[in-house]
């Protein structure tokens, strides 16, 4: 079955709630207390974030199809969502006037989170996109 990019925003949308309700508590580890972020600069970046990324998320989708062709599924996965996500927070953070050293060190940090964690995002993707493929047949 051919892949829309409605189906594709689709998987990705669920997988990544799902995916945020589990690192919840670690994004805000990282931002208010690793990166020293006021109420207000999170809620502006994540506020900026959060748009963008359900916004293009089918793209997602086509990043981690492409690692997996060429890198073991997990650091495929893992490096599909750095090359997605930091950008996004990366701009979100710029847009809301955050220093150049909090945003590296943010990049830095996002991507350490998602080699040890990406794998997971990746096992919810394919549980999603399973599930919805189990509901079309």
């Amino acid at each position: 079955m051919k892949k829309t990019i409605l189906s594709r925003a689709r998987d990705n949308i669920v997988a990544t709630i799902i995916y945020g309700l589990i690192t919840f508590a670690l994004t805000i580890f990282y931002e208010k207390y690793l990166l020293g972020l006021n109420w207000g600069e999170w809620m502006g970046t994540r506020g900026i974030y959060i748009v963008f990324r359900y916004t293009f998320l089918f793209v997602l989708d086509y990043l981690i199809d492409f690692f997996r062709q060429h890198l073991p599924k997990g650091l495929a996965d893992a490096v599909a969502l750095s090359t997605y996500q930091i950008p996004i927070y990366a701009t979100a953070a710029l847009i809301i006037g955050l220093d150049y050293q909090r945003i590296l060190l943010a990049a830095a940090i996002y991507l350490a989170d998602n080699l040890a964690l990406g794998w997971l995002y990746g096992y919810i993707l394919d549980r999603t996109r399973k599930f919805f493929l189990q509901q079309a047949l």
